[in-house]
């Protein structure tokens, strides 16, 4: 896991495989990733067997591959060879075994024990982190998202399998929320049990946006400049970070969902990060625009908001020439975050309006 240790020399792997050092790696923060990396290669250096290699395993992370291997050039330029050529960053989403022999990785590695080791080690260092944060419920609120989402867009019918898999939550969750909407009738059954919502679920799209509003993880900073920041200088910025994980929410991405948003100027940024706090610290903001600040003000008054709304499975963005915005819910959470109601309302009668006039998606199965 990133570590958060403030000594280097307390650091000790998440485990050991024969001779291979373990780090298990749930982020998206290529800070932390690089903290990893020169932690598993300090150890490495400490330790007297010269041929103990590191493994740093990322989870759920929407790291590029890209940026992985500029990370490692970087590293090759700094830690002596014979370090650099002992440590490997793999994705475990990629296949293990054709990962593992890039490397040429010991046949020790390519066998079913060790996969399933390394599987065990990933579920019991992943298991105190809750994917959606921690406030109660919240696993079930990221399957409402989604389904008002899909029904927005016309997407059509979906099999309660197919549903947990995309969200990332367990079935017992995705069936409470199944259950609860079938019996309010805002939720109709389609060919072999699949699910769609039957209509826009006014009353819980109400309680979805209060609890969001009040349980999401928001950091705020303000410029120490005031100087105005138009969306095209925040479109640059983002684009150096190189992070899949990052999306514009608030009045900025409301307008790629809803053309004819009425406001004049941009009264402050919004980020949405589909992560924790961790995975985007103040080294990161300070990319962006090294003029932001920590703020601890009133929201209205910060020039950057960024919202942590947990890790997902897939991505809710939208992109659009190398801009990925946050989906119209999260966008018009913000908007009333900011006290921008009669907007956000006017935007949602839009998006319904759209979609009740929009053929449903014939399922292709």
């Amino acid at each position: 896991m990133p570590i958060q240790r403030s000594h280097i020399d307390d650091y000790t792997p998440d485990g050991r495989y024969a001779n291979w050092l373990i780090e298990v790696f749930p982020g998206s923060s290529l800070r932390d990733l690089r903290l990893a990396v020169l932690q598993l290669a300090y150890r490495l250096s400490q330790e007297d067997a010269q041929d103990l290699r590191g493994m740093v395993v990322l989870v759920d992370s929407r790291i590029r591959p890209s940026s992985v291997n500029n990370e490692m050039r970087r590293l090759r330029a700094v830690l002596l060879p014979d370090l650099v050529d002992r440590l490997v960053i793999y994705n475990e989403a990629d296949a293990l075994a054709g990962a593992l022999r890039s490397y040429d990785a010991p046949p020790e590695l390519l066998t079913q024990k060790f996969n399933d080791y390394l599987k065990s080690l990933i579920t019991s260092e992943a298991s105190a982190l809750r994917p959606y944060g921690t406030a109660p419920g919240s696993g079930k609120d990221v399957v409402l998202e989604f389904l008002i989402l899909s029904w927005l867009r016309a997407d059509g019918p979906i099999s309660a399998a197919e549903l947990q898999r995309q969200v990332g939550v367990s079935y017992p969750t995705a069936a409470a929320v199944i259950k609860e909407l079938e019996a309010s009738g805002e939720l109709r059954r389609g060919y072999n049990r699949s699910v769609e919502l039957a209509r826009f679920p006014w009353a819980e799209w109400r309680g979805w946006l209060a609890r969001t509003v009040a349980n999401r993880k928001t950091v705020l900073y303000r410029s120490v400049t005031n100087l105005p920041r138009p969306p095209v200088w925040t479109y640059s910025r983002l684009e150096r970070l190189e992070r899949d994980d990052i999306g514009v929410g608030g009045t900025l991405g409301a307008t790629k969902h809803f053309p004819k948003f009425d406001i004049v100027g941009t009264p402050r940024v919004d980020l949405v990060v589909l992560g924790e706090p961790k995975d985007l610290g103040d080294s990161e903001v300070a990319r962006i625009d090294p003029s932001l600040e920590r703020f601890k003000g009133r929201a209205a008054e910060a020039t950057v908001v960024v919202h942590f709304v947990g890790r997902r499975k897939t991505s809710p963005f939208t992109l659009e020439n190398n801009v990925r915005y946050a989906d119209p819910l999260n966008c018009m959470a913000d908007l009333y975050d900011v006290g921008l109601e009669n907007q956000a309302n006017e935007m949602l009668r839009h998006l319904v309006d759209q979609r009740s006039t929009s053929p449903a998606k014939v399922p292709t199965s």
